[in-house]
């Protein structure tokens, strides 16, 4: 029992003194890209932790992601530009993280159809279903849409849009 105990401590002594040892970034949603990247301060970013950790020289770094979505809008780029000794990008426990390259809309952008002549053109049971969202007010390019998939590994993908974690249908 002894020999099992002192094995336990000194496995959890070892983990402890590793994770102490790490150079720690935290990023939230809710975090301001100018903050230390503290637990109590974090970096509202990914690209900014990542900014940040390339700047520490020999260091095992570890990026911790608190819970929510990361939208991208370009591609995160993890090379040889870095100093430090390792990298690792893992959520703060078992909080759920998602990166998206997709831009979340809130639901409130969703309206009525208002132009009549769409209205008309529409069948007359889907008129009080159909909505319509403006993505130029969104800051939300909506060009060069063009189908994608097996066989086009160089085309962008179709847009998609989910409301409450279900897909819906897009039309122009």
């Amino acid at each position: 029992m002894k020999h099992s105990l002192l094995m336990l401590l000194t496995f959890w002594g070892c983990t402890a003194l590793s994770a102490w040892a790490e150079k720690q970034i935290f990023v939230s949603p809710k975090g301001n890209d100018r903050a230390a990247g503290t637990f109590t301060h974090p970096l509202k970013s990914i690209q900014a932790a990542l900014e940040k950790a390339g700047t520490l020289e020999n260091e095992d770094v570890q990026i911790i992601l608190r819970k929510g979505i990361y939208e991208q809008s370009q591609t995160l780029e993890i090379g040889s530009s870095g100093k430090y000794a390792s990298l690792t990008i893992c959520p703060y426990q078992n909080e759920k993280v998602s990166i998206s390259g997709g831009k979340e809309i809130p639901l409130s952008a969703m309206k009525k159809v208002s132009d009549k002549k769409i209205i008309a053109r529409l069948p007359e049971s889907a008129r009080k279903q159909i909505r319509e969202i403006d993505f130029n007010r969104l800051n939300i390019p909506m060009t060069d849409l063009r189908p994608s998939g097996f066989g086009r590994p160089s085309s962008p993908a179709w847009s998609e849009l989910f409301a409450n974690d279900a897909p819906l249908s897009l039309s122009r």
